[in-house]
């Protein structure tokens, strides 16, 4: 055994020991992350047995979460009993599912692929005697009566059991789903017939069912391998963010977005998140007819506060700091002199090897007759110049221009302490936008084929990266700066 890893180990257990006595819950599992490593998910060699890792510590995060939601005190141990009643319960729920998977064909159990989905699922052997889960044998050893702690429940047990794990299976598939099964397998040879849970999982999938038997000396037509050159380029269903945040640096869009994992929330996305949620509320209230001023605004805005259960303790700072930029904001022009005509309004930007979903904030009708998507921020005012090569301003304009069909948008960022920067976006700034986003997309593309996402390091990017200790070359970019 390695002397000094298991020193690290010790040393590393101690630390988190200390912290779990004064640290959230949530705080402890972001640093236990750290010091292992995100569990060695990095060495592990299998890209399926990664993506199962990532959706594990996701789970566990959303449970963190949850719990932080329900109760106060978020110490290790009220965790731990909150963990343990899901686990005994089975309230937790599913594992997220994975979107991203490694070109070819994965075989698992029914039991491994609870919480994964793929587009294309193939289930084997559904015939009635031997889809897994029913025990038949008479010969399998049975407990005694005064060593079994209660009786179990009326019905067959172990045929609930193969229902739920035929449902479980057949729930992985996103787009189709095939069953399959002989008329005879061999050793023993024996007529089979097909499990009567088929009927019951065809009629929960909906959609069109085929349904086709194949003669007995019928030959399986093999697929040519794809010869070896450039990489087909499937088309992506991706968020505008996604582009963002691929741009910035391809590793970190691999380990966020197809290892799925989880990072630490902060303060700022919460409180952004809220002031986005106020607005919102206020638009679509203001939209119905209602008078929405400043005071009504701030009651909102410390009603919302108080629901929160973000790190208020920790940034009480931020209560009236934000009623201060709503106020502002709702005796500003931004919010006055404008007709509100749609609020969080969904779009799909159509590019090269990719759609790309987002949402507006809000779309403005304006006496020039420009369409306007209008963004919030909580952040400090940029000049017009400055965000014209900002990516979410060039999709925004790409995005009402295809959904309106026309030549010419407008993109307004409010700033809540007052300024607004309104951008317009003509034919020629519109088709440079849509080959930037396109070019983007399809580097994007191209990576998730051939599972290529080399880092971007530098020492300002790598130190608020949420992946920094498991990026060999984001740490020697913070060694070096």
């Amino acid at each position: 055994m390695d002397l000094a890893a298991a020193q690290r180990c010790v040393q590393d257990i101690h630390e988190l020991h200390a912290a779990s006595l004064r640290e959230d819950v949530r705080d402890l599992f972001q640093l236990a992350l750290e010091a292992s490593g995100f569990l060695g998910i990095i060495d592990e060699q299998s890209g399926v047995a990664r993506l199962q890792m990532g959706a594990n510590l996701n789970k566990l995060g959303e449970l963190l979460e949850t719990f932080a939601d329900w109760s106060d005190d978020r110490r290790v141990s009220t965790a731990l009993r909150y963990l343990g009643v899901l686990r005994d319960s089975r309230e937790g729920g599913e594992l997220p599912s994975i979107e991203a998977i490694e070109d070819g064909v994965v075989l698992l159990t029914a039991h491994g692929s609870k919480g994964l989905e793929w587009p294309v699922v193939f289930l084997s052997r559904c015939t009635e005697r031997r889809w897994q889960g029913r025990t038949r044998s008479s010969s399998d050893l049975q407990l005694p009566d005064d060593l079994v702690p209660e009786p179990p429940p009326p019905g067959d047990v172990a045929v609930d059991e193969e229902r739920r794990l035929f449902y479980v299976a057949s729930t992985r598939a996103r787009d189709r789903l095939v069953y399959t099964w002989a008329r005879s397998y061999p050793q023993p040879s024996s007529e089979e017939s097909c499990t009567p849970f088929l009927t019951m999982a065809m009629s929960l999938r909906g959609g069109s069912v085929l349904s086709k038997e194949l003669p007995a000396d019928s030959t399986v037509a093999v697929r040519a391998q794809r010869p070896s050159g450039a990489p087909v380029l499937q088309r992506l269903s991706i968020a505008v963010s996604d582009l963002g945040v691929f741009r910035s640096c391809p590793r970190r869009y691999n380990y966020l977005r197809r290892w799925h994992l989880p990072v630490r929330p902060d303060a700022r996305s919460w409180y952004g998140t809220m002031i986005h949620e106020v607005l919102r509320s206020a638009a679509t209230r203001r939209m119905a007819g209602e008078a929405v001023n400043a005071d009504v605004v701030a009651s909102m805005w410390q009603a919302a506060w108080e629901q929160s259960r973000g790190p208020k303790g920790r940034h009480a700072e931020l209560r009236a700091h934000g009623e201060a930029q709503l106020r502002g904001y709702l005796e500003s022009p931004g919010w006055i002199d404008t007709t509100i005509d749609q609020v969080e309004e969904p779009v799909t930007i159509s590019l090269d090897h990719a759609d790309a979903a987002g949402r507006f904030d809000r779309v403005d009708r304006r006496t020039d007759g420009i369409p306007t998507v209008v963004d919030y921020k909580t952040g400090r005012p940029k000049e017009e110049a400055a965000l014209r090569a900002d990516l979410q301003l060039r999709a925004y304009a790409v995005a009402l221009a295809q959904r309106e069909q026309t030549d010419e948008v407008a993109v307004e960022f409010h700033y809540l302490q007052g300024a607004v920067t309104r951008v317009i976006a003509d034919k020629g700034f519109l088709r440079k936008a849509h080959g930037h986003l396109s070019a983007t997309a399809r580097e994007l593309a191209l990576a998730s084929s051939t599972g290529s996402f080399p880092p971007k390091p530098s020492r300002w990017q790598c130190q608020r990266c949420d992946f920094r200790t498991v990026c060999d070359e984001g740490r020697a970019a913070l060694l070096a700066g």
